[in-house]
Order: structure tokens, then sequence, then C-alpha cells
């Protein structure tokens, strides 16, 4: 799902500090799914990174950077998963509340509709994401019925 583009990203200049980024970034691309700051700073303990300070200030520059997400609803962080280079629109991501699964979606429509109505009430947005907790297909097959609507 995630390749090395974004590592490769992430680690572009050779300043101070890519180190951590870098076994950060690839923790999360082996995990496949949401980690809380917690679960990286377990995962690259022995690379290294002993500190939570450690994980939260590489957190917080690939969240910077584009290339991570930090969701809000579960306290966890997520790669970017869409082909973008734009990070300025509405990041929308489904979170399957039985298996914790995470699709990242973009929508030039919800884009626009956030932004008019943000607009319309002299509000200058600066950042919106949308989390949409429920059940994914796979989940609904499993448990063989559909997801109470909304």
């Amino acid at each position: 799902m995630y390749s090395s583009v974004a590592t490769m990203k992430a680690t572009k200049s050779k300043k101070r500090g890519t180190h951590h980024l870098t076994r950060v970034m690839n923790a999360l691309i082996a995990a496949g799914e949401p980690l809380t700051a917690y679960q990286v700073l377990a995962a690259v303990r022995d690379d290294g990174l002993r500190f939570p300070s450690q994980i939260y200030r590489a957190l917080d520059r690939l969240v910077a950077r584009g290339l991570v997400h930090r969701l809000d609803s579960v306290n966890a962080f997520v790669v970017c998963s869409c082909p973008h280079t734009d990070h300025r629109g509405v990041k929308t991501f489904t979170i399957c509340d039985s298996c914790g699964a995470v699709q990242e979606m973009t929508s030039p429509t919800l884009d626009r509709s956030i932004h008019e109505a943000a607009r319309a009430t002299a509000f200058a947005a600066a950042h919106s994401s949308i989390e949409i907790r429920g059940v994914c297909q796979a989940c609904q097959k499993q448990q063989d019925s559909p997801p109470t609507p909304i």
C-alpha cells in the first residue's frame, strides 16, 4: 500500500534528525495501520529512539510535510496514502470500528462545499479533516448485517 517514495521524501534533506524521521516513517509503513505515538516508540526503540519527545517531534515534522496524518478520533498517526502533492484540501478518512482499517479519500466536491461554507461565514479555513466512523465492507460481510445508517 505504501511505498518507499514517502520515505525518500521524508529524508530528502541531510538535516539533523532525518534518522528519526526515517525510522518513524518506516515503522508506520511497516505497520500498515494507524499507530499511536507510543506504538511507534515501541517499534523503533531498538533503533535508538527511546524518548516520547523524539517520536512526537518526528511525527510533527512528518505531518507538517504532508507525509503522515493524525487521526484525532483514535489518537493515532497513519501514512498519507493519496498520491496528491497538494495537501491543502479537506482530508477525509473512513475508520472501521470493527477492524480499525483506515481509508483516505479525496473529494473535490467536498473540498469546495466546506470552503464555500467557511467563506459564507467569513471564516478563513486553514485546515480541515473529516473522520467518518463505521464498519468497512469486509467487516459488514463477516458480520452479515448492514451498518446502521446515520
